[in-house]
């Protein structure tokens, strides 16, 4: 269970921290409390027969039943920026602290290090967050946050796995398909003709899902592999949300939906490597692939008026007021309305090769060196929805291209290790290019992505006896940031996040 409280807004724009305390002409301008949990379950059933025919041919089949389900609740006040008198009258310093940024000594002068943010105990010692009679909750400005989903997969499989030679290779592999049925069932509140109800939605479909992965060993220390198989990924069922939740905070005026309709991801994907086991525990790879999806699921965000939304427009004007906002015509004007939606995919194709060895041919204590190597390519085309496009009647649906969403098109880890039995150490940099996070980007941006990392990370262990294991791990040593922007042109910053490096030491004990 997750339990959210916020004093939003303690302080006025205005505020400027002195040595005596805080400015009087701060207000406390909303008040927010908004309980909720979310309840997941699953359960899974499965069997399998095999049966050998003879050496080179063993037939298996089975079948698998999984339930699941995703409930959330969530209550909130009906209105949110209003503050008993009570409360009002109380000095912002009785409920309030300051907090100091530390660090980031490359900031210009000038920038703000110091700021008000509420104190939870002292405001909840002070207004009496906890009494129902003083701040009431109810379900009902949060309707849409209140919905189940149970979902029923059945499927079933058979499967040939062989071995024969081609002249004097040796060929093995497998050959299957697997049946999938997915029952969707998702209850929330919806408008119907006007009418708000708790109201069910219900989506099926099937899928036939075959399979086939071929080695070939072409000596004893090489070979060959090559796959093909149609793929699916189910939507979150988070996503499956029947119902709408409003949300007016700041200046964003929000509906974001859900699609109990939503089809899964679907595909097909096409693989090619080769392996070569040069030495002992030593490995150099290298493979290309080819990913076709038929279908994909992107979040669509339209800015426009309240009522293309579909929700009775009462829900604006509560959200509105709950917000301390005008109620008049300006309120159902630019809401952002996001759902997500299945759009056509589209291409990904790549490349990748790997590298491992143990530094057993080098002398002495040189010899428990080793090093893993691995770097990708991937190039990606996918068709997302052009939000930004102005919707006209008559005219389909506009799409963009772009590159698929967190893929970065070069990434590579590089490990070097140290292991004698008794210590190891290893440490490691990732590297990834620049990726995309949101095609179309919010605000009429033509995208949001974030520019190029590298992590490095260094981890030991110690083994003191038999039964006592000493750990030291140490993460992000270069203090990587994370820089978030917006515009293909621009590259404007909107997201700057430093996290700092992690320490971590531990102990183990066997028994």
């Amino acid at each position: 269970m997750e339990i959210a409280q916020e004093i939003d807004d303690l302080c006025s724009d205005a505020y400027i921290e002195r040595a005596d305390g805080f400015v009087q002409d701060q207000e406390l301008r909303a008040q927010r409390e908004r309980p909720g949990d979310v309840d997941n379950s699953f359960i899974n059933y499965e069997g399998d027969l095999n049966y050998t025919v003879n050496d080179s041919l063993k037939l298996k089949a089975g079948g698998q039943l999984k339930k699941y389900e995703f409930k959330t609740d969530n209550v909130r006040r009906a209105n949110e920026s209003a503050i008993p008198a009570n409360v009002a009258a109380l000095s912002p310093s009785s409920y309030a602290t300051t907090a100091h940024l530390t660090g980031l000594s490359d900031l210009p002068a000038g920038s703000i290090r110091d700021w008000a943010v509420p104190s939870l105990s002292a405001a909840q010692a002070q207004f009496g967050l906890n009494d129902p009679s003083v701040f009431p909750l109810s379900i009902t400005p949060a309707l849409g946050s209140n919905f189940n989903v149970y979902e029923k997969d059945t499927s079933a499989f058979t499967q040939a796995d062989w071995s024969t030679d081609l002249f004097t290779v040796p060929i093995r592999g497998s050959l299957g398909v697997r049946f999938v049925h997915t029952d969707q069932l998702s209850l929330g509140y919806q408008t119907i003709n006007g009418v708000l109800q708790y109201a069910p939605a219900e989506h099926t479909y099937n899928d036939v899902l075959p399979s086939l992965n071929v080695v070939a060993e072409i000596t004893k220390d090489f070979q060959v592999r090559a796959s093909a198989s149609k793929v699916m990924s189910r939507a979150g069922l988070g996503n499956l949300n029947p119902g709408s939740s409003v949300s007016f905070a700041g200046q964003n005026k929000t509906v974001t939906s859900g699609n109990p309709d939503l089809d899964p991801i679907r595909g097909k994907a096409y693989d090619l490597g080769a392996e070569w086991y040069f030495a002992k525990e030593s490995l150099l790879s290298a493979a290309i692939f080819y990913k076709k999806i038929d279908s994909f699921v992107e979040t669509s965000k339209t800015v426009t008026n309240f009522s293309a939304s579909g929700l009775p427009t009462d829900q604006a004007i509560a959200a509105c007021t709950s917000a301390g906002k005008p109620t008049d015509a300006t309120c159902l004007d630019g809401w952002t309305v996001s759902v997500p939606v299945n759009t056509p995919g589209g291409d990904i194709k790549g490349a990748e090769a790997s590298f491992q060895q143990p530094f057993s041919f080098l002398p002495g204590w040189l010899s428990s060196f080793g090093t893993i190597v691995n770097y990708t390519y991937v190039t990606s085309s996918i068709k997302y929805v052009n939000t930004n496009a102005v919707p006209q009647a008559g005219v389909p649906q506009q799409y963009i291209e772009n590159t698929l969403l967190n893929l970065s098109k070069n990434a590579a880890n590089a490990t070097l290790y140290y292991d004698n039995g008794t210590w190891s150490a290893r440490f490691s940099a990732a590297y990834r290019s620049p990726y995309l996070t949101a095609v179309p980007g919010a605000n009429l941006n033509d995208i949001e992505g974030t520019k190029q990392t590298i992590n490095v990370d260094f981890a030991s262990s110690w083994n003191v006896t038999e039964q006592l294991q000493l750990t030291l791990e140490a993460l992000n040593l270069t203090n990587q940031f994370q820089y978030q922007y917006v515009d293909s042109s621009g590259n404007r910053v909107n997201y700057y996040h430093q996290q700092g490096r992690d320490f971590l030491v531990g102990a183990r004990y066997k028994f």
